[in-house]
């Protein structure tokens, strides 16, 4: 076993640490605060948790408090973890990179904080339902200064502000959105497309074979999860039940596309808007629903794994699902609207309405959109994207 935080000046040997250093620019991280009990550090692979879990040692190394880290990606099950756990009784803080490896893997940590309630533990991990439902198997145990924490890939303004901060030129608004539709906002592609902005090669190969092992590692058909990540890049912004959905793919039947879909959910990979009714002030989730990739690098892979050909009004689709993205994170009660009239991209309860139009000047809104009563009303064009003031 490795105890390579015991090493001196281990941190410029570390490869996190080390790739933080060499980076061109550093994201900020919220300071922690750690607390005994449970801290989870949820969000993709590749987006800079085990970083920011070797952060948080490096900290408590630091301050002399003993502690102890292990990526469990070779540990079969809870058994594996207990018997980890117990053989290092004089750890007072446990880092457990990717902890969803582990079948059961709450079940070592009930034990152990049941065991000790002054132990800290802080668990990543990129699949959101295992995590969420382990912690919702231990109540009471989740750290009282910070339970949860989540790392995901940046937003456009926090993409902007990497660039200015790695000194590169800095592009015309209208430029670095698109070079944000081909790059997106994981941190290694955007240190690979480098000041030139190149396409991100090396970083989509990586994100394909995530959600391919995923699927693997689940016991689910790389084929199918290939065909539906195909026709999700292809009817995305198009409201779409899951029956027509399983008519589109070889999945068949409902059952199958949702099983698929939450894999994909649950991997932060996709974002699923439900219908709202504005009058009756209820979302409609049996209704049709539209479906948008979390980030563009997604986007791209998903044509990439399929070999299906980049619709010329890709930067429409594109301009919709950052616009999805940027919303989400925001607003829990979002959805989308629709009558006979049209269609309005997207409502914040009853309170505000987004449109977007991917042109320089607005034209051809619905009558949907221009009858709606609502306090806020904004379309997004070219020339005012993220106009939120």
């Amino acid at each position: 076993m490795d105890f390579f935080w015991k090493n001196p000046n281990w941190e410029k040997d570390d490869r996190h640490l080390s790739a933080l250093e060499a980076a061109p620019f550093q994201r900020g991280l919220p300071p922690v605060v750690l607390s005994p009990g449970v801290t989870l550090i949820r969000g993709p692979r590749q987006v800079g948790k085990s970083t920011w879990l070797k952060l948080l040692l490096k900290e408590q190394v630091k301050q002399g408090i003993p502690s102890f880290y292990y990526t469990c990606e070779d540990l079969n099950d809870h058994k594996d973890l207990a018997a980890l756990i117990q053989s290092q009784k004089n750890s007072i803080c446990f880092f457990l990179d990717e902890v969803t490896f582990v079948d059961e893997w709450w079940r070592a940590i009930k034990k152990a904080t049941d065991t000790d309630s002054k132990k800290i533990f802080v668990l990543t991990g990129s699949n959101s339902y295992d995590l969420r439902h382990g912690l919702d198997l231990m109540p009471g145990r989740w750290a009282s200064q910070a339970g949860e924490l989540l790392l995901l890939p940046m937003l456009f303004e926090e993409w902007s502000d990497m660039i200015h901060r790695a000194g590169w030129p800095k592009r015309p608004p209208l430029q670095q959105l698109r070079d944000f539709m081909r790059i997106g906002g994981f941190p290694s592609a955007l240190i690979e497309a480098g000041p030139d902005m190149k396409n991100p090669e090396n970083a989509k190969q990586n994100y394909s074979r995530w959600i391919i092992g995923d699927t693997i590692k689940l016991k689910r058909q790389e084929l199918f999860m290939r065909e539906l990540l195909g026709q999700l890049a292809k009817i995305m912004g198009n409201s779409v039940s899951l029956h027509g959905l399983a008519q589109k793919t070889q999945l068949m039947s409902y059952h199958t596309v949702q099983d698929y879909l939450s894999i994909l959910e649950q991997a932060f990979a996709l974002r699923s808007l439900y219908a709202y009714d504005p009058e009756k002030d209820v979302f409609h989730f049996k209704k049709e629903k539209k479906f948008y990739f979390s980030d563009p690098i997604i986007y791209w892979v998903a044509h990439e794994l399929t070999g299906m050909k980049v619709p010329e009004d890709h930067e429409a689709q594109l301009a919709e699902m950052i616009a999805a993205e940027w919303l989400f994170r925001r607003y829990k009660r979002l959805g989308y609207y629709s009558n006979k009239n049209g269609e309005v991209d997207f409502l914040v309860g009853r309170e505000k309405a987004v449109e977007i139009k991917w042109s320089p000047i607005v034209n051809n809104l619905s009558k949907a959109f221009k009858q709606l009563t609502c306090p806020d009303k904004r379309v997004w064009h070219q020339e005012s994207f993220f106009d939120i003031t």
